[in-house]
């Protein structure tokens, strides 16, 4: 349902090809620095934080995404 990806340049096998394999409906996302700069498919969400303040930020989006 949810992939993540935190704090890796995607130059490395095998994270960098299994962003090429989820399905389209799963929500993903990409934590790091450098973010913006990175090419990744349309369904990512790109967060440019460090891992510590990406993933704070991650849990707020989900908890705002999926709170009952």
């Amino acid at each position: 349902d949810i992939f993540v990806v935190i704090c890796t340049s995607l130059q490395v096998y095998p994270v960098a090809g299994l962003i090429l394999y989820i399905p389209i409906i799963c929500d993903a996302y990409y934590i790091d620095p450098n973010a913006e700069h990175t090419y990744l498919p349309a369904q990512f969400q790109r967060i440019s934080q460090t891992a510590t303040l990406g993933c704070i930020q991650l849990k707020n989006i989900l908890l705002n995404k999926y709170a009952s």
